[in-house]
């Protein structure tokens, strides 16, 4: 067997998963079984290095609570959607603005038309 897949694994055992993390062992497989953790397709006791490191990289991951694929997805497409809202605000703001300079340029033209015909 290849000496560095050993030193430095693409997939992750339970037991090896528990102690990065530093948790149980239990804590491992029931996280596995509620479906918190990504597992390979033809062995659902092994982890892909990968996506174990991803999930780690998640700036509100906590090793005690795994969220689920799900709730990790809907998690960030809430940031996206949050990104997006904000940047739509910005433009309502500029685009009142804009209406508020029509309306006071309106408002002055009208202004000075009556004016005009009162004299």
């Amino acid at each position: 067997m290849d000496k560095s897949l050993i030193e430095n694994p693409t997939v992750l055992t339970p037991k090896q998963l528990a102690k990065r993390w530093q948790i149980s062992l239990t804590k491992v497989y029931e996280d596995n079984n509620t479906g918190k953790l990504p597992q390979l397709s033809s062995n659902k006791n092994r982890f892909p290095l990968i996506a174990i490191e991803d999930i780690e990289n998640e700036p509100l991951f906590d090793k005690e609570n795994i969220s689920t694929p799900k709730e990790r997805r809907y998690k960030r497409e809430a940031e996206n959607l949050q990104i997006t809202l904000n940047q739509k605000d910005k433009e309502i703001l500029k685009l009142k603005a804009a209406i508020a300079k029509v309306q006071s340029f309106t408002t002055e033209f009208v202004f000075n038309l009556v004016s005009e015909e009162k004299r």
